[in-house]
């Protein structure tokens, strides 16, 4: 049996390697920026609850992240060709980390003052993971 494993489960055996493991990186950032700001806000709920007792962040975070993320994904669609993808989504992921660094800090100046800055910060993160979103998607299109 003379037949390699790619030719009995279907691959094409003239398609191009990936030397350099760009598809599997591709993927990688793919799954992350799908995952990125839905995990943060699942992981940091009860940090958030427990922080401003006297506020209900999971009625107000929920839309201050996917809000600005829906926005900035429409945005990449229309305009964001005049921009690279790697400035795109090096710039978001970056500010995404700068935004979740932050978050601890916001949470810690009071209850109120807290809840409101963090509101803030989610909706800076929210559009940043978005254009990252919005860029690692069409760039595995």
């Amino acid at each position: 049996m003379n037949e390699s494993f790619a030719g009995v489960i279907g691959e094409d055996l003239d398609a191009p390697s990936d030397n350099y493991n760009v598809t599997l990186i591709i993927f990688l950032l793919w799954g992350m920026c799908l995952l990125q700001g839905e995990q943060a806000m699942i992981s940091a709920m009860s940090y958030f609850e427990e922080q401003m007792p006297s506020h209900e962040p999971v009625n107000y975070y929920t839309f201050a992240l996917y809000a600005p993320q829906c926005l900035a994904i429409i945005w990449v669609d229309l305009y964001g060709g005049s921009y690279s993808y790697n400035l795109r989504i090096s710039l978001g992921l970056f500010i995404s980390a700068c935004c979740t660094m932050a978050i601890p800090f916001l949470a810690g100046a009071g209850d109120s003052l807290g809840f409101w800055l963090c509101y803030a910060d989610l909706l800076v993160f929210g559009w940043f993971c978005g254009v990252f979103q919005g860029s690692a998607f069409s760039l595995a299109a």
